[in-house]
């Protein structure tokens, strides 16, 4: 696996910059902003292997140089070198071996839920986009978090999913080897009130993403995951062209 092809340069728009992050100084600010979303701020940072081989960018505000969000991409040359990334420390991806070309790993998504906007996801994603064209890439995909290890909590997110027919095709879908059945919450019939769906999940839906049939743990952040994939070939084309729009201007 190397690091993905980018012709990219920092840029601004709207009082934001869209940084790559390569210096130890950047990096070191970045894996402090990462751990303090998802660690707590616990002593230390939220560096990890795939640091030294994924593209890591970070989102700032102009006036004041603080990160405002942050994610990393990895790309493989095709989804049977997948097993070598981060998410197939959960899932079982061997059913990526479907995909011939590139396929792009998408992970570490965060936004400062105190400071961030529509305006910083909007940037990440167009930068995604960018990295996909760039690289032929055929397919996108990661694991979108679910706070805690109690998959339970979050039945009625896992029911809509299922009712609204969500779940990954049988020819890429990861095999299950343990974990929560997401199919289990449809035989919970305690109203769970609105489906808690994160917003990067909400993201990869709207361009006809699709999940796994099951959840597992991770340990390490406490959260639950659900693998998910997007097959680039079905993304809707008026939705792949404002994508694109994103950065057209630069």
């Amino acid at each position: 696996m190397g690091r993905p092809e980018l012709q990219f340069q920092n840029f601004t728009r709207g009082g934001l910059k869209v940084e790559l992050c390569q210096s130890a100084r950047s990096l070191g600010q970045l894996w402090q902003f990462r751990n303090a979303i998802f660690r707590g701020g616990m002593l230390g940072d939220d560096r990890d292997i795939w640091d030294e081989t994924y593209l890591n960018f970070c989102i700032k505000n102009i006036d004041k140089n603080e990160i405002l969000g942050c994610f990393r991409l990895g790309i493989f040359p095709s989804g049977t070198a997948a097993v070598h990334g981060y998410s197939a420390q959960f899932f079982d991806l061997s059913p990526l071996r479907v995909f011939d070309r590139p396929v792009l790993e998408l992970g570490r998504f965060a936004i400062d839920p105190q400071r961030g906007n529509s305006d910083i996801f909007r940037l990440a994603w167009g930068v995604v986009t960018q990295l996909v064209d760039q690289n032929n890439v055929s397919f996108l995909f990661g694991c979108s978090s679910f706070v805690g290890t109690y998959p339970q909590a979050h039945s009625a997110g896992f029911r809509y999913l299922c009712r609204h027919r969500h779940i990954a095709p049988h020819s890429w879908r990861p095999v299950f080897h343990g974990g929560y059945r997401l199919a289990q919450a449809l035989e919970d019939h305690k109203d769970g009130g609105a489906p808690d769906l994160p917003p990067l999940l909400r993201a990869y839906l709207g361009l006809g993403g699709k999940v796994s049939d099951h959840a597992v743990i991770d340990p390490d952040l406490r959260t639950t995951l659900l693998f998910t994939g997007l097959n680039v070939a079905q993304v809707p084309q008026k939705r792949a062209q404002r994508l694109r729009a994103i950065f057209a201007a630069h």
